[in-house]
């Protein structure tokens, strides 16, 4: 075998397995997509959105320290509500929800 001829192989051998690893991504970002639906995605957020809203409100309404508290105690309500999403979506992407 000549060099030229084992060129030519490594060269088709790099190029068989770029396109396999191209399908592969394909797939997998499939998969992703479809694991992610957007309507799913968007109810889910919806909750933790109003709940924010109306922390803030209620955040705006009270005065001095006890606004602060208020304060506060939404947001911490509210990273524990995202935290639960995120678990959430996590447990249905990988199908142990």
């Amino acid at each position: 075998m000549t060099r030229q001829e084992a060129i030519a192989r490594d060269k088709q051998g790099l190029l068989d397995r770029s396109a396999h690893f191209r399908l592969r991504l394909r797939h997998e970002s499939r998969d992703v997509r479809k694991a992610l639906q957007w309507p799913r995605v968007a109810a889910s957020a919806a909750f933790p959105i109003g709940r924010l809203a109306g922390g803030i409100a209620l955040a705006a309404l009270a005065a001095g320290p006890m606004g602060r508290f208020v304060a506060f105690a939404s947001r911490t309500l509210l990273f524990a509500r995202l935290l639960r999403s995120v678990v959430t979506f996590a447990r249905i992407g990988t199908g142990r929800a």
